[in-house]
């Protein structure tokens, strides 16, 4: 996990996933990285509440925009860094 970061019984796991190819889509991988996560650290923190991000400098293919909606993680794109407004959910 690239950050992660807990205040009381809240916290947040981020896991940041580049690519140096311009306009890359990427895989699910970042998802899976996070998802996985969770389950370790609700056990090293029980009792905290975890929202899970993944954030890259491109995009997500859309199995990672699925896998993303079923896990309940909310990623983060080029997009939103530019423009403030493109968090996918």
């Amino acid at each position: 996990m690239d950050v992660v970061a807990i205040a009381g019984n809240t916290g947040d796991l981020i896991q940041c996933k580049s690519s140096a190819i311009v306009n890359a889509s990427l895989n699910d991988e970042g998802v899976k990285d996070v998802v996985s996560a969770e389950a370790e650290y609700r056990l090293r923190h029980p009792g905290v509440n975890f929202s899970k991000w993944v954030a890259t400098n491109q995009f997500f293919n859309a199995n990672a925009v699925e896998k993303a909606h079923r896990n309940h993680v909310t990623l983060v794109t080029q997009m939103k860094w530019s423009s403030g407004s493109r968090l996918i959910r």
